[in-house]
Formats: structure tokens, sequence, C-alpha cells
């Protein structure tokens, strides 16, 4: 399971066409709203499919944004970031058409273990680096995915303070998989920290450009924290009760984050949980998705 990026462009951009530079106002059209239009455009025209277009699309983007304020050049990285997420869908789609061995760096990469790497292979591998992507794998599949460190010399200097901590908590997570094989991979405590931080996130950028990603990775952690997944379960198996784990990462959340949202939708939940009132459980679980504030992945006390 990979979480994934969705990119709101900016309510800017939205009031211009896709593919002209003529804007549905009276007057001159600013540089900066033709800048966006261009690039977009110029995004557009790049092959998704070839891994290339990646360095072509980051060569573009200082000149175009550079002179611009940082709310501008935040709005073109978030045009960025839309190609980044169209290239990454595009090269994993051919995969399963793919016959290269990519075992000698997967083993590397997620095992630790270094394996001799052909000729061939090293310069694949090196183009997909030179390009933001890396070689790993999920539950044995060998798939590429995005290698967020490869952004900072391009992007950094030019972005504002909110969108390098996004970008840097998206390379921390990415770095640190949450989730494999359908079963959560970090600790307790870093599951509720990770919750909070993008509710936190969330609350404080009311109008950053991607905040339909913000708002999705959230959802996301919440849902998962709330209702498990297939092979790390709320529910013990064992003992039909709340496994340890979740009691583990409610209560530290509801300790730590007191005034949070999550605390909030936690603390009746997490009693319910204790009186094993599975009613109650589902219950509040439908409570909160009518609402929104959660996914519908099943009922976890069931």
């Amino acid at each position: 399971m990979r979480i994934l990026s969705v990119v709101a462009l900016c309510g800017l951009l939205a009031a211009c066409s896709c593919g002209e530079r003529k804007a549905n106002v009276e007057g001159p059209v600013p540089d900066s709203v033709l800048t966006v239009i261009d690039y977009k455009a110029f995004l557009a025209g790049l092959d998704a499919a070839d891994v290339g277009s990646m360095t072509k699309a980051v060569r573009q983007y200082a000149p175009a944004f550079a002179k611009f304020p940082v709310v501008q050049r935040d709005s073109g990285y978030a045009l960025f970031e839309a190609f980044y997420d169209r290239v990454d869908s595009a090269i994993n789609a051919g995969m399963d058409r793919d016959t290269t061995n990519y075992e000698p760096l997967t083993d590397e990469e997620v095992r630790g273990l270094s394996n001799p790497v052909p000729p061939d292979l090293k310069a694949k591998n090196d183009r997909l680096r030179a390009n933001g992507f890396r070689i790993t794998s999920s539950e044995g599949i060998p798939f590429f995915e995005k290698d967020r460190a490869w952004l900072e010399p391009y992007f950094y200097k030019y972005l504002s303070t909110q969108m390098r901590q996004y970008l840097e908590q998206l390379r921390k997570e990415d770095d640190q998989r949450f989730t494999d094989d359908a079963a959560v991979l970090i600790s307790a405590t870093e599951f509720a920290d990770r919750t909070v931080w993008w509710e936190n996130f969330d609350k404080a950028t009311p109008r950053f450009p991607l905040r339909a990603s913000v708002n999705r990775i959230r959802k996301g952690y919440l849902t998962a924290l709330m209702q498990g997944m297939d092979n790390s379960p709320v529910r013990d198996f064992e003992t039909g009760r709340l496994s340890s784990y979740y009691d583990e990462a409610w209560r530290y959340l509801v300790a730590h984050y007191p005034n949070s949202d999550a605390a909030r939708l936690l603390l009746p939940y997490h009693a319910a949980w204790q009186r094993a009132d599975t009613a109650a459980v589902n219950v509040l679980l439908r409570t909160y998705r009518s609402s929104g504030q959660v996914d519908d992945w099943g009922d976890p006390a069931d």
C-alpha cells in the first residue's frame, strides 16, 4: 500500500484556461499568470513515460518562477509535483512488462545486502537516480519510487517554509516506510506523531497549494490509526480484544496531544474498545465517516 500525493491547483490557476494565454478578465494579464500557464503547457508536452523528462521539468522551473514572489513559486512547484506524480504512475505502469532483474538493487535498497550489479542495470539505476527516482520493492515485487532528496538543490531555495516542511516530511516518510504488505511498519508512537503532524500542518496551511494532498494524507493516517490494516488489525486475533499496538498508539496520542482533533475522536472510541463494546465502536466509526473525518475501511470490531 503506498500513500500517493494528489495536487490541488491554486485558485488563480483554476480561473485560467489550461492551454491558452488568455484570461477571462479585462485588462492586461499579469506575467505570473502567463508563467503558470506556460509552465503547465510545457509539462503537458513532456513524455511522462520517459524518466528523463524529470530533468527537463526541473530545469525549466527556476527560469520561469525565480523572479516572482514565493506564492507564485509555490504554485509553480505544485504543477511540478503533479508532473512528478504523472511520471511515477507512467514508469510504474510498464513494470509488469519489464523483464529486468532488479534483485541486486532491491537487495541493497530494502535489505541492506550488497550484490554485484551488472553494468546495464547500474546504468539504468544511475539514470533513475539522476531523475528523481529509485528502485525498491513491496511484497517482493520491484517498483520505482520518488527519491525526494533529489528535489532539494533544484527547488528548496525558491520555496516557502511551509512547502519545504511539507517536502521534508514526505521525504522522511518515504525513507521510513509506513506500511508494506498491508502491515504497519513504524512504531506505535511514530504512528501517533505522524497522525498529529499532518493534522497540525493541515490546520496551519489553509491556503497551501497542495492542500488536497495534505488533507488526503491526514485522513489516511487517522483512518489507519483507528481502523487498522489487514495485517495489522486493531482487534487482536488471539484475544478478540484491542491489540496492544493500537492501545499504545492511542494512549500515547491522547497523553501527548490532548488538544488535537485526533485525541477528541479517540477518547470515546478507545473507551468503547476497552469495554469490548462492538456496537459503540461501530456507531462511532459511522459517525466519524459520515462527517468526513475518516474513510470507510470496514468495521474493525466485527
